[in-house]
């Protein structure tokens, strides 16, 4: 990871966005890597060389608590950790109050062969909406991530 976490929302420390276990729509439960006001940039070392089908990986977004999606999220791939190119790029729609926690889950496609490391970039929000509650506190938000897998 290249960006900290916060510490009471580790999800079980540096190797929990791998663990295999799945965050639910109750952020409480220690399952998720929370990021106060950051962009959240993590790069997954694959050990060797490989050929993968598809990355996937999930944000929750749960209003009442300040957690919001990335406003982009975007995907690179390299073979040698220093030469990243874009294989997936989304803008996420404009912020809307929703009332109920959720959980965006995003799949891509991948077909590229000798890929050794897989890099995410995902973009906070950062001041509150104008609209929410925490805005005038001067408020940030949260990006929740959980599990990136590499198939």
């Amino acid at each position: 990871m290249q960006t900290e976490y916060a510490n009471q929302y580790n999800a079980g420390g540096q190797n929990a966005l791998i663990d295999g276990i799945f965050g639910t729509k109750d952020f409480r439960t220690g399952t998720w890597q929370g990021y106060f006001d950051k962009d959240v940039i993590a790069t997954i070392d694959l050990g060797s060389l490989k050929q993968i089908q598809s990355i996937s990986t999930q944000f929750l977004q749960d209003q009442k608590s300040w957690i919001f999606l990335p406003t982009e999220i975007e995907i690179l791939t390299s073979v040698d950790g220093e030469n990243f190119k874009s294989a997936y790029k989304k803008q996420f729609q404009k912020v809307k109050p929703i009332d109920a926690p959720s959980i965006e889950k995003l799949n891509i496609d991948v077909e590229e062969e000798n890929i050794r490391y897989v890099k995410i970039i995902a973009k906070k929000l950062g001041q509150l909406p104008e609209w929410h509650l925490g805005y005038a506190q001067d408020g940030r938000s949260w990006l929740f991530i959980d599990e990136i897998e590499i198939r």
